[in-house]
């Protein structure tokens, strides 16, 4: 996993051209954790093989994203209620949502 002080494997900024556009999500968006696992969702199966050069990558991504969820819980105000966008349901307790995001949306969590 990547951060600003501790770039990543896969960091795109010594590789990108000095005129590429570049895009970046970070944890505090609260769209970040879903749109990262959607690209890799979306790589994974246009590469269609895991083992390629693009799979460690899509790996990267899928624990960046969780990494982005704990990030965000870590960081969020302290409250007892949690709102789960996924199914709508409001859940009491950092603890009670981590258990709720394992057991009903294993895939939020899920690595390839």
């Amino acid at each position: 996993m990547g951060t600003k002080d501790s770039p990543g494997r896969y960091d795109c900024y010594a590789k990108a051209e000095p005129d590429e556009p570049i895009f970046t999500l970070l944890a505090r968006d609260p769209l970040a954790p879903l749109l990262v696992r959607l690209w890799a969702d979306l790589q994974h199966r246009h590469t269609n093989n895991p083992t390629d050069n693009s799979g460690g990558k899509v790996i990267e991504a899928y624990n960046i994203a969780e990494q982005m969820d704990f990030w965000r819980m870590d960081k969020a105000p302290r409250k007892t209620t949690y709102h789960c966008v996924e199914c709508d349901a409001n859940i009491e307790g950092i603890g009670a949502y981590r258990a709720h995001l394992t057991q009903y949306h294993p895939k939020l969590l899920a690595k390839p």
